[in-house]
């Protein structure tokens, strides 16, 4: 995987980058951002999602099944005091005309994505701090 770097820009909003992509995470105006992006629990919301829709698709395009039209919607809840993600309620629709005795394989496909199994089994983390020359 690729280096992502995180840049403070001032209030609570940082530039991400990945590769050669760019994103912005901020908080809300009322939480003291400026909304300029989603905030850092949604995009692990997002990267859920995004990766089980990914695998979804490879399954169909293995098995010649049209995924044209897959959504997959997320909601997630945080904890009562507010330091993690406690849920996260997940709807994929299948596109019309998908094969009902292949769901539970694309359900399986979706449950065997990077970030899926990474939430189910958590990396270990190792934190080091360097003061800026």
């Amino acid at each position: 995987m690729r280096l992502i770097s995180i840049n403070h820009e001032g209030g609570l909003k940082f530039s991400i980058t990945i590769g050669k992509h760019q994103l912005t995470v901020d908080r809300p105006t009322d939480e003291g951002g400026t909304d300029a992006g989603p905030m850092s629990p949604e995009l692990l919301v997002a990267a859920l999602g995004a990766c089980m829709a990914g695998r979804i698709v490879r399954y169909c395009q293995t098995k010649g099944i049209t995924a044209e039209g897959i959504t997959v919607d997320l909601v997630p809840e945080l904890a009562e005091d507010g330091r993690r993600v406690a849920r996260i309620a997940i709807d994929i629709t299948l596109p019309k005309g998908f094969p009902e005795d292949r769901v539970v394989a694309a359900r399986r496909a979706a449950e065997g994505c990077v970030v899926h199994n990474t939430l189910h089994n958590p990396p270990e983390i190792d934190m080091e701090f360097d003061i800026a020359e």
